[in-house]
């Protein structure tokens, strides 16, 4: 007669190191999206919501109102900001420093955003004011 090993049943002690793995896993989920939540809410601290229109009048022609309202609407949507809380001497590094709690979701974002738009070589440790410039600029090098 041939016998079939039996398989034990997980003792005590591994079902409670899976409850213990469970709760670190969800507590460390919970860090994560509190501490993203955070990083976005310190960033508009102090800041008032300037509509687009708005902040176009600010450029002196320098830049054109579609261009800004473009960009600064790519670049909300890209970190997850209201468009209307970026001002033009925000730096994409210290946007990128608030995404890090997405793993640079935004930045990647913002990239696609400029292939749509065959735009590439970003400048790197730029303010949103130099990348509309750079946008305008690239923008009207392409051909039509």
């Amino acid at each position: 007669m041939q016998y079939l090993p039996m398989v034990a049943a997980p003792a005590k002690k591994d079902k409670q190191m899976g409850i213990w793995l469970g709760v670190a896993v969800a507590t460390a989920l919970v860090v994560v999206l509190v501490s993203r939540a955070l990083a976005r809410r310190q960033f508009a601290v102090g800041r008032q919501a300037i509509p687009l229109d708005e902040l176009a009048g600010q450029f002196d022609g320098e830049l054109s109102a579609d261009i800004i309202k473009e960009v600064w609407t790519a670049v909300g949507a890209a970190y997850d900001i209201d468009p209307k809380l970026l001002r033009p001497t925000d730096n994409l590094k210290q946007l990128a420093e608030i995404d890090s709690w997405d793993l640079g979701r935004g930045g990647d974002r913002l990239d696609d955003w400029l292939k749509e738009k065959q735009l590439e070589g970003k400048p790197q440790n730029t303010t949103i004011k130099d990348l509309a410039i750079w946008v305008q600029s690239s923008t009207r090098s392409l051909p039509q």
